[in-house]
């Protein structure tokens, strides 16, 4: 009986320093976690900061005063001559056409060519209806030799042209504020 007793006493005393143990890790866990969730702010605050920051440098050298009309003039005559220079109906491919609303993107568009190899990625960017822009290709490629594969349209238009030796994929998308023509053209495998 007295040992029965002091079983129960000890019990009751271990499963006490049980609780106590489970209390003292979840309360371990708990500010873990809290200081987890401060740091993620802290860095959350940090990175808007940075983009702020570069946002705002990208932005100081805009003015709101308008242009004057010798600069609007100038700034004109600066936009024809580079154009006039720059050809955008081409870019380094005769053999694929761009529709004359269109125009080239440089800044995204790249060729990578060697004695023996040429392929490239060009952006256009532009006006009208997709379905004007796929007519167009419908029409013109098959001028240039090229043959068309398929045609899968979803949230654009997506067309895949063969030659031979080449292939190029032609996606016409939708924008914000104007349709994008992207151009892959490479040699087949």
């Amino acid at each position: 009986m007295l040992q029965n007793m002091l079983f129960k006493i000890i019990n009751k005393i271990f499963m006490q320093r049980s609780r106590w143990v489970v209390l003292v890790q979840t309360q371990i866990t708990i500010m873990e976690v809290e200081r987890m969730q401060k740091n993620r702010i802290k860095e959350s605050i940090s990175l808007t900061t940075v983009f702020l920051f570069i946002f705002l440098i990208g932005c100081a050298g805009l003015t709101l005063q308008p242009k004057s009309e010798e600069e609007e003039v100038a700034m004109a005559e600066e936009s024809r001559v580079i154009t006039e220079q720059t050809p955008t109906r081409y870019y380094r491919f005769e053999d694929v056409p761009a529709p004359d609303n269109f125009k080239l993107d440089q800044s995204k568009s790249f060729v990578y060519e060697t004695p023996s190899l040429k392929a490239g990625i060009l952006l256009y960017t532009g006006g009208g209806s997709l379905a004007d822009a796929v007519d167009f290709y419908k029409e013109e490629m098959s001028q240039y030799g090229w043959s068309l594969v398929n045609i899968f349209e979803h949230d654009g238009v997506d067309m895949i042209f063969d030659k031979e030796g080449w292939n190029c994929r032609i996606n016409i998308s939708k924008g914000f504020r104007t349709n994008k023509i992207e151009i892959k053209i490479g040699p087949k495998d």
